[in-house]
């Protein structure tokens, strides 16, 4: 058997694995800050961020798959594992390790879609807060058409009878 310290044992993800992981990760980042403006005026492109946010889930969705089915194929393996005595512990501890790595990776993408979920959630929040202002400014506008209305209103009733030139 293989000595413990030797490269070659140690379980690694596939670089494309981890390059698309910290892609993924850094997309879900970006969409988490761009859900929410700083300044409270700013305007944020919403078919850009709602894309962004549909994509990530589905790369969420696909990697949670993949490792789903992963897990439970490192599950029975190490089941077999332990009925059958011919195998060395060397192999039992990699694949544990294996088994480590992918619930890991299991827990950064449900952190991942958390994250994402709350940055749709402060999204529609924001979103809400606008429309919301938007309000603010028709009511304002409507108030002072009132205003205007209530002072000429008096004023159009007088000049009209007095304009029948019935006195």
């Amino acid at each position: 058997p293989p000595a413990e310290g030797d490269e070659e044992n140690k379980p690694t993800a596939e670089p494309k694995e981890m390059v698309e992981d910290l892609r993924l990760a850094c997309m879900v980042e970006e969409i988490d800050q761009k859900s929410v403006p700083v300044e409270p005026n700013q305007r944020i492109d919403q078919n850009e961020i709602l894309r962004d946010m549909r994509l990530a889930r589905k790369r969420l969705r696909k990697l949670r798959s993949s490792l789903s089915s992963k897990m439970e194929t490192l599950n029975v393996l190490l089941t077999t594992m332990h009925t059958m005595q011919s195998q060395t512990k060397h192999t039992i501890h990699h694949l544990r390790a294996v088994e480590s790595e992918a619930k890991w990776k299991v827990a950064r993408v449900t952190n991942a879609q958390e994250t994402l979920q709350a940055a749709y959630q402060n999204y529609l929040a924001f979103v809400s807060v606008q429309a919301g202002n938007i309000n603010n400014q028709a009511n304002s506008v409507l108030k002072k058409i009132t205003m205007l209305l209530a002072i000429t209103s008096p004023l159009n009733l007088i000049a009209s009878i007095f304009g029948m030139n019935v006195f």
